[in-house]
């Protein structure tokens, strides 16, 4: 039975049409308080994030999914342990004026 494509196309374009036009990504926290071109803050903001230690209750969730996103990538050439994850220490970047 021959596949009638162009029936398929069109087939797809309507349930495709349903969705919402794509719009721009929300805000970012720095972007709401007006500081998001600031690079001091998205470090102060990444070193919150990535410290196991800080109050955010995240432990070493946020910086371990980093990791293992940095190890998966081809370009990057890192590896990753989860054994060596309580050895890792964040430190912030000083910046002068």
């Amino acid at each position: 039975m021959p596949v009638n494509l162009e029936g398929r196309l069109e087939e797809l374009k309507r349930q495709l049409s349903v969705f919402p036009d794509p719009t721009e990504p929300p805000p970012t926290m720095l972007d709401v308080i007006g500081r998001s071109n600031r690079e001091r803050d998205w470090k102060r903001l990444l070193f919150h994030y990535l410290s196991p230690d800080a109050a955010h209750n995240l432990n070493y969730e946020l910086l371990e999914h980093l990791l293992i996103a940095l190890s998966d990538r081809a370009d990057v050439g890192y590896t990753f342990s989860q054994f060596d994850l309580n050895e890792i220490q964040i430190d912030q970047e000083v910046s002068t004026p």
